[in-house]
């Protein structure tokens, strides 16, 4: 009777047949973990997934997990942790629809979790430049000022870079993170010629901008050239009268009305200042000029600051005084009869031998 129920009992569980005996192995379970079905992410940005991964008959360690994506594998024949935490850092774009975890334990077994995804657009940085323009004159000599704003509608600006390029000089300094405010700025020289100034931008996802302006270059730069025409030097005026100084002005690099004009006397300091016509023409009048001998400066600059100055002496005095002292003024006198003229001159500045004078007679002179 024993020996009937073993043998009962040994058949039940070894499930023999003609077949031998079959054994069976579980599928992988798996679970996305670190997002929801329909989950939004944001095109070209570094994503982090994770899951939960694990299998009835074998250890975790030994499954080989791969993200993918509807568009292709994302991280391809990773292990997971020995608790069964996969983590996956990659990058989604737009068209990728479906998120999809996939483990194959060594028995060939496979678990498949997939999730809807949407992966939004991201927008390519912006680029503009502010400086060199088309209208400004450089020269080959100076120092060029190239500045630029590079900004992000996603990234912050200390994950931005730009960068400088010239069509004859290539690459212009190195590439730079812009200030919180988006700034770009460098100082270089250029060779002479003509210019095609590109400012480039990249953010984080690796998306661009581009901006560019033409400029022409030219030689070293040139002081101006100018001339006082009017007063000529060495002559006099009277004080309190406006004195009407001329000039010219011009420049090989810039236009004339370009320039700026100023005026000095030694004596009295600065007088004023004008600008020259697109011709040259310089005037300026001025009418408080002290009682003095001055010497009068006008400089003229450049954009640059670099010179031309030309002087003049002009001497600035009180008129003299006058009496006459006979005839008398209203008195009567005969025909053919000799008259004396006589009179009384001073001057505040110059001896009586230095003065003229004139002598009229219904306005026809008499005797100087």
């Amino acid at each position: 009777m024993r020996l009937y129920l073993s043998t009962f009992v040994l058949l039940a569980a070894c499930d023999v047949s003609d077949k031998g005996v079959t054994a069976y192995n579980s599928k992988p379970e798996v679970v996305i973990t670190s997002h929801g079905s329909g989950a939004e992410l944001q095109d070209g940005y570094l994503t982090n997934f994770v899951g939960q991964v694990s299998d009835a008959n074998h250890q975790n360690s030994d499954l080989l997990v791969t993200w993918s994506t509807n568009n292709g594998p994302l991280c391809l024949n990773t292990t997971p942790s020995n608790s069964g935490e996969t983590i996956c850092e990659a990058v989604v774009s737009e068209n990728d629809t479906e998120l999809i975890l996939q483990a194959v334990d060594p028995g060939g077994g496979t678990g498949i979790e997939r999730m809807d995804i949407t992966v939004l657009p991201t927008q390519t940085p912006s680029c503009e430049i502010t400086s060199p323009e088309e209208v400004g004159v450089y020269y080959s000599d100076q120092l060029v000022t190239f500045s630029g704003v590079l900004t992000d509608a996603e990234d912050d600006a200390s994950l931005l870079s730009g960068h400088w390029r010239s069509s004859r000089d290539e690459l212009l300094g190195e590439a730079q993170t812009p200030t919180s405010d988006g700034l770009i700025q460098i100082y270089e020289t250029l060779t002479e010629g003509q210019h095609a100034i590109e400012f480039h931008g990249i953010d984080s996802t690796g998306k661009t901008c581009l901006d560019s302006v033409i400029i022409d270059v030219g030689a070293p730069n040139s002081a101006p050239l100018c001339e006082i025409t009017a007063p000529v030097s060495g002559v006099t005026g009277v004080e309190g009268d406006m004195v009407p100084f001329a000039a010219t002005a011009s420049d090989v690099d810039i236009p004339s009305d370009m320039l700026t004009v100023t005026w000095n006397s030694d004596k009295d300091g600065v007088l004023g200042e004008s600008t020259p016509t697109s011709a040259g023409d310089i005037t300026f009048a001025y009418a408080d000029l002290s009682v003095n001998q001055h010497n009068i400066t006008m400089t003229v600059a450049d954009e640059l600051g670099a010179t031309c100055t030309t002087a003049i002496n002009y001497t600035v005095g009180t008129p003299p005084s006058i009496t006459i002292d006979a005839p008398l003024d209203g008195e009567t006198y005969s025909a053919g009869e000799a008259l004396s003229f006589s009179a009384t001159v001073s001057d505040s500045q110059d001896q009586p031998d230095e003065i003229a004078l004139d002598w009229t007679l219904n306005g026809t002179s008499v005797s100087t």
